[in-house]
C-alpha cells in the first residue's frame, strides 16, 4: 500500500515542444496541478500498560483505539509527537514495545470496542514474523492480550457497528472469560492470530467461562468476514477455547469464509 503524507497542493511540468521558424525546438512549461493526498493516521503502541493516561511518556494500546474511534490524538502528546497523520478510514495501529521476547498486555477491563475501520498489526512488533510453513505454523507472535484479570464476561477485541473492513492480525489473544474477538460488523479479515493459546502456539489459555461462553472467533449478524486465507501467513491457531474454537456465526450472516489448512 502506498501512502502519501503531503496536504498541500502539488504541481508538476509539462514541457510541450514547440518550433520557431528555424525549426529549433523551444520548450514552454506549463502547470498542471495534481489532487492531494494525505498520509493515513498510524499510531503506535509503545507500552504494556493497559491505561488511558495522557503526556506520561507511553501510548497504550487502549489510548491507540481510543484515538481510532474518536478520529483525533486524544489531545494526548505522546500520540502528537509521533505525527500520526490524518485520522480518518482504515487506519493503523502498529507496535513498538521496548525489550525482546513475548509482550503481555494485561486488561484490566473491556477494551474499547472497536468502531472505525482500522488495521491492528501485531507483527509490526520487531522481532515477530508471519508464518512460513504449509502443514505447520512458525509464526513468532510478540504481542499478548491476556484477559486473566479483565472481568466477568469481557471479550478480547470487539469489531462492533462502523469497523467493517477492519484487520487484526498477529496477536495472541488468551485467558479472556468472554470471547477472544467478537465480530459484529462486515466485511473484517482475521488472519495470523493465536486465540486460546498462548504465544507459542503449543499451550492452551483458553477464552471463556464452560458452558456458557468462550468462543475463539464469534461472527454476530455479520457477513463477508474472512477467518484466514490461503496464503500461509494469514493462518489462525484457534484452539482450546471454552465453547467453540475456530468461529461460531449467528442470524442474518452471509459469506463469512473461514480457511484451514489442508
Amino acid at each position: 500500500m502506498r501512502h502519501y503524507s503531503t496536504r498541500k497542493s502539488s504541481f508538476r511540468c509539462i514541457m510541450p515542444g514547440s518550433s520557431d521558424r528555424r525549426g529549433n525546438q523551444s520548450f514552454l512549461p506549463q502547470i498542471e496541478q495534481l489532487e492531494t493526498r494525505q498520509l493515513l493516521a498510524t499510531v503506535t503502541v509503545t507500552t504494556v500498560a493497559d491505561d488511558l493516561t495522557p503526556n506520561d511518556g507511553t501510548v497504550s494500546l487502549r489510548e491507540a483505539i481510543t484515538a481510532m474511534n474518536a478520529g483525533n490524538d486524544l489531545g494526548d502528546p505522546d500520540i502528537t509527537a509521533q505525527a500520526p497523520g490524518t485520522f480518518g478510514a482504515n487506519d493503523t495501529i502498529n507496535f513498538n514495545i521496548p525489550s525482546a521476547g513475548v509482550h503481555t498486555l494485561a486488561v484490566t477491563s473491556a477494551e474499547p470496542t472497536i468502531t472505525k475501520p482500522i488495521t491492528i498489526n501485531g507483527y509490526s512488533q520487531p522481532g515477530a514474523s508471519v508464518n512460513t510453513q504449509a502443514n505447520a505454523d512458525n509464526a513468532v507472535i510478540l504481542i499478548q492480550l491476556d484477559g486473566a484479570g479483565a472481568g466477568a464476561g469481557t471479550d478480547g477485541l470487539t469489531l462492533g457497528t462502523g469497523s467493517a473492513g477492519s484487520t487484526i492480525r498477529g496477536l495472541d489473544i488468551a485467558n479472556f472469560a468472554g470471547n477472544g474477538i467478537v465480530v459484529q460488523s462486515n466485511g473484517n479479515f482475521i488472519v495470523g492470530n493465536f486465540v486460546g493459546v498462548d504465544p507459542s502456539g503449543t499451550t492452551r489459555a483458553p477464552n471463556g467461562t464452560f458452558p456458557n461462553s468462550g468462543d475463539g472467533i464469534r461472527i454476530v449478524n455479520a457477513s463477508n468476514n474472512q477467518i484466514g486465507s490461503a496464503n500461509a501467513a494469514d493462518r489462525n491457531i484457534a484452539s482450546g477455547n471454552a465453547i467453540w474454537h475456530p468461529c461460531t456465526g449467528h442470524s442474518n450472516q452471509s459469506g463469512d469464509r473461514q480457511y484451514h489448512p489442508g
